[in-house]
């Protein structure tokens, strides 16, 4: 069985709105021992690892979260959220890091895990504001599931999923900064795959699940978001189990677990429409 842990949106740093990322290396310590429990096969970090501040004190805080995760001796896969690089380009967190930070795939166990490390700066301009997709990320992205022969587990920061953001704190009222713009249409290109695709990500700060053609999308919780936990720290990290079922489950102050067979996926045409005029349909 393989078993990768995920920690999402860790905001290490001063306190912003509703983060605690004043409780982020305490709360640290108790990923750790979790973690040397668990014995994974490895750790996805779906980033924004701090409370970004300028670029001296953004040094200062991701090589502290560098540090802290180190402790626990178990290979961790970086990716950088939008609050990892206001200040800081991705060469830089590489070298906080020491890994690169371009898209990866790795093929264990027939399953590809795919990191898609697309860009999550927030852009603002005087005609825009929010992320921008690159074209050649969508086109690696596409390219590496439509040809996968395996089933497919995609990790990345900002979310491509369907799921209503009602009632999410920061993006209810902010929709476009909650995903990537045109999300439809990455979606559409991943229903071709024949093979089943699990999609998890962070950045909204709460735990959903979805499901559009077949294909799942999961959003983790924050291990410092208090919005949904009366003012304290969520306390939350996920694990994921891979035998003959995709195994997801939460841990912390708002947990959540899911299990699915894991099978080729059936894909049919759908029905036509109901309409009047087609009498072969009112006749069923």
């Amino acid at each position: 069985m393989i078993k990768i842990i995920t920690i999402a949106d860790i905001h290490y740093g001063k306190n912003t709105l509703t983060k605690r990322g004043d409780t982020a290396l305490s709360l640290l310590d108790e990923f750790n021992l979790f973690v040397d429990n668990e014995k994974p096969d490895f750790i996805v970090d779906l980033g924004d690892r701090i409370n970004d501040v300028d670029k001296k004190n953004d040094i200062n805080l991701q090589k502290k979260i560098f540090k802290k995760l180190n402790e626990n001796k178990i290979k961790t896969y970086h990716i950088c959220g939008n609050h990892d690089v206001v200040n800081l380009s991705i060469s830089e967190n590489e070298e906080i890091f020491n890994q690169s930070l371009e898209n990866e795939v790795i093929l264990l166990n027939n399953y590809k895990i795919i990191l898609w490390r697309a860009d999550t700066k927030i852009y603002h301009t005087d005609n825009f504001r929010g992320f921008k997709i690159n074209e050649m990320d969508f086109i690696w992205l596409n390219t590496e599931v439509i040809n996968s022969k395996v089933p497919v587990i995609i990790f990345s920061h900002v979310p491509i999923s369907p799921a209503s953001l009602i009632g999410n704190y920061y993006f209810q009222n902010n929709p476009s900064f909650g995903s990537y713009p045109n999300s439809s249409r990455l979606r559409n290109s991943l229903c071709k795959a024949s093979m089943p695709v699990f999609f998890l990500s962070g950045h909204v700060h709460w735990n959903s699940f979805a499901q559009e053609d077949g294909i799942t999308y999961l959003t983790q919780q924050s291990l410092t978001e208090s919005f949904s936990n009366y003012g304290k720290p969520a306390k939350s990290w996920g694990q994921i189990s891979l035998d003959n079922k995709f195994s997801w489950k939460v841990y912390g102050d708002e947990p959540i677990e899911i299990s699915l067979d894991i099978k080729k996926r059936n894909i049919i045409t759908p029905l036509g429409s109901f309409s009047s005029s087609n009498q072969d349909l009112r006749a069923k």
